[in-house]
């Protein structure tokens, strides 16, 4: 097998198993889901599974578990099945048959996924727990899977999907075709990165804030991008969760420190907190943004901040800065010329709220 096909294998190993194990977790963390009837019955299944398939491809059967055995909780049936995913990591190191190999290691993964839907779905319908998917590289949803859940479900398609590894993807995996085969699976990444994107804009366009939520949450699987965080942090505050809001900002940053909206934003969020003070330092740090084409935004918000410090000198020095950005923009010269108005009869206490004067996005 050539070295990038293994690897390959291996990545597809390791994120199935990933999954599985979060939702094992999942599960365990909840005593009473986790000693349930249906919870034992398919944890039990899918070490039947396992050990059928390891008997019938790779071991003796011999060796295979007694049937008396089995384990006795999901905590047991995590240990077996990580353990087992060890195994077959280093069998796809092993100078083997490659058909042979492949076809084991992707039943293996198929199953791992098949196990992975059923348990997903109990944790959601028992317990209404949102456990995140598998990160997208060659697996693909399988059609007709979705377990309905209704409207509030944390899902992009408001169900819960089994993914698959289709063998073919691996078999034509080789030095022929890699490079061909690499652009393909990027290309396809950024496609769907860029049509989930534009869905759940129209989302939040649509006041649909949780779909859209759920949408940017799929997205992010394709592509971890400081955009994407950014747009997932936005619909956090549409729904008034600000701490969830301002962690995927910072990761934002983390990702793109170029990247100008999420420094706005983890601004904003401080400035509706009430931390007026605390949000300049990033508004500031938005200005400085290589990228960043809506620039007025933070010169706007620091406005507001200083509006909220009563500081309404500064507050016109950055209302005025941001119209020199969009001089078009006719809610921002009402602002600013309400603000030069009434300056100077007003006292700074009448200035009760900056949304009361200009709602900067």
């Amino acid at each position: 097998m050539q070295e990038k096909t293994v690897n390959l294998l291996t990545t597809e190993l390791i994120t199935a198993d990933g999954y599985l194990e979060r939702i094992f977790s999942a599960l365990i963390d909840n005593t009473e889901l986790a000693d349930s009837e249906r919870a034992s019955e398919l944890s039990a299944n899918a070490w039947s599974e396992i050990n059928a398939l390891l008997t019938e491809q790779l071991l003796h059967p011999a060796l295979s578990h007694h049937p008396n055995s089995m384990p006795q909780s999901c905590q047991e049936t995590k240990k077996r099945i990580k353990q087992t995913t060890g195994l077959l990591q280093g069998i796809v190191w092993l100078d083997l048959d490659p058909n042979t190999a492949i076809k084991l290691v992707v039943e293996y993964i198929n199953l791992l996924y098949r196990t992975a839907y059923s348990l997903h779905y109990l944790c959601y319908q028992r317990a209404n727990l949102v456990i995140p998917y598998p990160r997208i590289n060659m697996i693909r949803p399988l059609p007709d899977s979705q377990h309905g859940m209704g409207s509030d479900q944390h899902d992009v398609n408001n169900s819960i999907t089994q993914y698959y590894l289709p063998i073919e993807l691996i078999c034509g995996f080789d030095d022929d075709k890699d490079n061909d085969n690499i652009s393909s699976l990027q290309w396809q990444r950024q496609r769907r990165y860029d049509q989930l994107l534009k869905k759940g804009q129209q989302s939040i366009q649509q006041q649909k804030y949780q779909p859209a939520l759920n949408i940017f949450l799929e997205a992010k699987r394709f592509i971890d991008s400081a955009e994407v965080n950014t747009l997932i942090a936005w619909c956090y505050s549409l729904t008034n969760q600000l701490q969830k809001a301002k962690s995927y900002c910072l990761s934002a940053i983390n990702l793109d420190p170029d990247y100008g909206p999420p420094y706005n934003d983890l601004g904003s969020y401080l400035l509706t907190e009430g931390s007026a003070q605390d949000s300049l330092q990033w508004f500031e740090r938005a200005k400085r943004a290589a990228n960043y084409q809506s620039r007025e935004f933070p010169y706007i918000n620091a406005g507001r901040a200083y509006i909220a410090l009563n500081n309404i000198p500064q507050a016109l020095v950055e209302f005025n800065l941001a119209l020199e950005l969009v001089p078009q923009n006719e809610e921002l010269q009402q602002t600013v010329q309400k603000l030069n108005d009434k300056y100077q009869q007003w006292r700074v206490d009448n200035f009760s709220s900056s949304e009361e004067l200009f709602d900067g996005e």
